[in-house]
């Protein structure tokens, strides 16, 4: 078995059994900690987050790339969890906004 695989493992393993709001406190902190381990990473993002938010600097600018790396560390801690969630479970976290529009 790899190393990617046992490791994902690991993660799923983990992870069902956390509640929701600790693994929001991780994805922040990994966002922030991204600072160390993915700075040409970051430098990508902080270039986007320039290209849609003109005269983006700074620690505003620092501050929204840990939010970017924040929103995929959610991302993958989200889908290890996936597979142990009730359909109830994930329609009640759906939520879609503007679909009214859709229905009109």
């Amino acid at each position: 078995m790899s190393r990617q695989l046992k490791l994902l493992q690991a993660g799923e393993s983990v992870v069902r059994r956390v509640p929701r709001s600790v693994l929001k406190a991780v994805s922040t902190t990994i966002g922030v900690a991204s600072r160390a381990y993915a700075r040409g990473g970051r430098r990508q993002a902080a270039i986007h987050q320039q290209r849609v938010t003109p005269g983006l600097h700074g620690w505003k600018l620092e501050r929204r790339v840990d939010e970017v790396y924040s929103g995929y560390a959610t991302y993958w801690l989200e889908s290890l969890r996936l597979p142990y969630l009730s359909r109830q479970q994930v329609d009640g976290a759906i939520a879609v906004h503007g679909y009214e529009h859709v229905e009109a």
